[in-house]
């Protein structure tokens, strides 16, 4: 029997050869352990690990088919992460990737409501609703915004994000996938276009704005020149001294078609055109001449605040238009306040942080405004020559356990460093009776007053005290 395996061995398997064929066999599991890892990371993402655009178009194409033979709907919701190119290029890559997974983990807690949860590409991510209908897709869509009111620790960072949603409904937004996705990217980007942080089912108006972009344009081109713009005022209250204390200069554009656009419908396309500094400068005027037109009428002094953005901050000139301002208006720097986003912190800090003492020694007060909402740091708060937060409306409106606790936490902290506290957007008695019991400062909201043209404000505010029977 030996002398047989000796005689047939060679013949299948030279014996000089095996090592050879221990190689190729060794080759050939490489290449199939190749072959799985390619075929993996042509369907999954290897940053969130979650399945990709293929995956979902692949997985979207079956649910279609499903939904059309059972005469059901079907919901494909985008969500894109606010902001997220700023924290990107200011952190760092290996945070954004941080983010990015961590953002896919809190996204994983709704997956057996949601279908294929995937990353599409960049900070967007994709899932789609079987068997919903509008109702329940907002609901949805509120769940999802839940998810990101805590905020995240990245590395390090307290990062607070927000995220823009856009969903799209089978059959009355598109037939198949492409449409589909098409269409929940066009909700996704209004709503990011309306100021982010929120969510918008699609339907057909939404794209009537986009095939007017060229027209809208040309118009704000011109608006300025046209005299179209014009600032309304929304009184602050102060809780404990039940007075007025101040007032916020709002934007409005009178289109001569359209009416009054909202500010969130035209600043980001005004950002991106270039023309938010000398609208942003034309703001900074009308305020500082309208507050000194107030007092010289015998109105007592109050501050007036006005939003300033990230391009108007890094201007080269913007001191001088300050200084240039306040000179020709007459106004003392004392009485102007500008509001800042938190996201101005991570944009070239060390230059941020000397316009800003530049700013605080002129005389000026500075505000964060939208607390909550954007990147935050301890370590920027305590830098910055900081006089209030204002705390933004979005916690407010939510009156849940959640929100009741950040709003504790952020009168908290600004008390320990000295700053005051304002709250936006209160609208009910109930809002204001939990912000004065937190020890709250200020608050901003319909519920004192809406915002009022230059001299209904200015008759107002002779004789204003909305609240004497509350205290």
């Amino acid at each position: 029997m030996n002398k047989k395996q000796t005689v047939q061995l060679p013949a299948i398997i030279p014996a000089q050869s095996t090592e050879v064929h221990l190689s190729m066999y060794a080759l050939y599991l490489q290449i199939k352990k190749l072959e799985s890892k390619l075929d993996y990371l042509a369907f999954y993402d290897e940053i969130t690990l979650l399945p990709n655009h293929k995956y979902f178009k692949k997985e979207l194409t079956f649910a279609l088919i499903n939904a059309e033979r059972n005469h059901q709907k079907l919901a494909v919701v985008k969500i894109g992460i606010d902001r997220f190119k700023i924290i990107n290029d200011t952190l760092g890559f290996l945070h954004g990737d941080s983010l990015l997974k961590e953002t896919a983990h809190r996204l994983l807690s709704l997956k057996y409501s949601a279908k294929s949860i995937s990353r599409m590409n960049g900070d967007e991510f994709l899932l789609y609703l079987e068997d919903a209908d509008d109702l329940a897709i907002e609901e949805f869509c509120k769940r999802i915004m839940n998810l990101f009111k805590l905020p995240f620790s990245i590395d390090g960072h307290e990062l607070f994000v927000s995220v823009s949603i856009g969903a799209s409904v089978y059959p009355y937004a598109g037939h198949n996938v492409h449409n589909l996705i098409k269409t929940a990217d066009i909700a996704m980007s209004r709503v990011k276009e309306e100021g982010k942080n929120n969510y918008k089912i699609y339907h057909g108006m939404l794209n009537k704005f986009s095939g007017q972009q060229l027209t809208f344009e040309n118009e704000l081109r011109h608006a300025l020149d046209r005299n179209e713009f014009s600032l309304v005022y929304q009184p602050q209250w102060s809780v404990h001294e039940n007075e007025v204390v101040g007032v916020e200069a709002l934007l409005r554009w009178k289109h001569p078609k359209l009416g009054y656009i909202s500010p969130a419908d035209f600043i980001p396309l005004a950002e991106k055109l270039g023309l938010i500094i000398s609208i942003g400068e034309w703001v900074l005027h009308e305020a500082c001449r309208q507050n000194k037109e107030w007092q010289d009428a015998g109105l007592p002094p109050f501050r007036c605040s006005v939003n300033v953005s990230i391009a108007q901050l890094l201007h080269t000139q913007f001191t001088q238009t300050l200084t240039r301002v306040l000179k020709k208006t007459k106004l003392d720097p004392c009485y102007l306040e500008l509001e800042i986003t938190e996201s101005i912190a991570i944009v070239k800090e060390d230059y941020i942080l000397k316009i800003l003492n530049n700013i605080k020694q002129m005389g000026m007060y500075i505000a964060i405004d939208d607390f909550g909402t954007g990147y935050s740091s301890l370590k920027y708060i305590t830098q910055f020559p900081i006089n209030r937060i204002k705390i933004d409306q979005s916690f407010i409106h939510d009156h849940t356990t959640v929100n009741q606790a950040i709003i504790k936490a952020i009168i908290t902290m600004a008390h320990s460093m000295n700053l005051n506290v304002l709250a936006e957007g209160v609208e009910t008695k109930e809002q204001l009776e939990f912000l004065a019991s937190q020890g709250c400062n200020e608050i901003q909201g319909y519920y004192i007053c809406h915002p009022l043209p230059h001299d209904q404000a200015g008759k107002l505010l002779q004789n204003f005290s909305p609240f004497t029977h509350y205290m």
